[in-house]
Formats: structure tokens, sequence, C-alpha cells
């Protein structure tokens, strides 16, 4: 694996550092970069992901998710009756990671982890709840709104079409059947214009 890590031929070097990555986890923190891969594609995780970006949050807060027909979708609720709430989490670099240029994140080119603007908060078994050691501050959101942001479902969850890493995993029956898919961009009602 070293020797082929080292190799000339990028095709070739490739496949030798994944296969020290995936045998040694050398110098990459795999488990947490697959981690937040089947946290953002609906898969089961142990990472609770955060974003660095408030319009995030907001989308977040302000829309509900559901599935019809085996379709996800997140419909606008506003504030919900006062229940929205956004937290604000006072960044420990030992314990969060925000998405960077990672070997599996390079390579594979994931969109979904990348549009929502991302941060990884670590868990176990004995720290379940490890971002509320963190919380800063709360916001609750009050009143009918408007509670509008700059994107919809569309942006910070692109089609296979777009995201070549889902249209990978829904090439893998046990993936696929457990994929959380979202409706073609033609049937959603809150996309707006986009600043991603």
């Amino acid at each position: 694996m070293g020797d082929m890590a080292d190799h000339p031929d990028p095709q070739v070097r490739g496949f030798g550092e994944f296969q020290l990555a995936l045998n040694m986890d050398y110098k990459f923190g795999l488990a947490t970069a697959l981690s937040t891969l089947l946290q953002h594609y609906g898969l089961l995780s142990p990472l609770l992901d955060v974003t660095s970006d408030i319009d995030v949050a907001l989308f977040f807060a302000t829309h509900q998710f559901e599935v019809r027909n085996g379709l996800a979708s997140y419909q606008p609720v506003g504030s919900n009756q006062n229940q929205s709430i956004v937290y604000a989490l006072r960044y420990d670099r030992d314990e969060m990671e925000p998405l960077k240029r990672d070997f599996v994140l390079e390579r594979l080119k994931p969109l979904r982890p990348k549009r929502q603007h991302c941060v990884v908060v670590r868990s176990s078994p004995l720290a379940a709840n490890l971002p509320a050691d963190f919380i800063v501050g709360a916001i609750r959101l009050h009143g009918p709104g408007p509670w509008h942001v700059p994107f919809g479902v569309s942006e910070l969850f692109p089609s296979s079409r777009e995201d070549r890493f889902l249209n990978a995993l829904k090439t893998h029956r046990r993936a696929s059947a457990r994929l959380t898919d979202f409706a073609p961009p033609e049937a959603e009602t809150t996309a707006v214009p986009s600043k991603l």
C-alpha cells in the first residue's frame, strides 16, 4: 500500500492512499468523514451536524421535514407557533470539525454537506448530547415572519443528477433503500433564487 501511495501514476497513487486510509486511518479522520456522509444522506450516524451559516440554520428552524409517497420534503412552518429555535454554539476545535478539504470528501465530492456548511460535532456513548455543553444562546422565532431564506430544498439537497455521490449511493441496493430522497425541484414550493 505504501509503495502504491508513492507511485507516480495518479490512479495508482489515489488507490494506495485510499487503502492506507481504510486500513490504518492514516492521517485522516476517516470515521468522522464517513459518518458525515451517512448523516447527510439519510443513513444512520452517531453524529450531530450543525451549520456555520445562519441562513441554513433558519431554513431548518422554519421548515418541517416530511415524507410523502416515498419522497422527502421540507414544508415551511414559519415560527411554528413560536416553537422554532436556532441554537448558537461556541466553537471548540477539539470537539467540532468544519467541513474541510478532507481526503474522503475531496474525492467523493458530496454536495449536501458542502451546501449546508456542515460542522460536525463528535459524539460517543459517553457524550451523547455533547453539543448541549457548547450552547451559548437559543433564539426563539416569534410571530408570523416572513421567515424567508435565500434558497430552497434543491440547493441544500441537490438531486442525484447534480450530486455524483448521491447518484452512486442510489446504485447500491442496501444504501438506496435507506437514503433520504427529495422531490424533484419542479415539485418544490419553497425554492427561491439561490445564493449558493
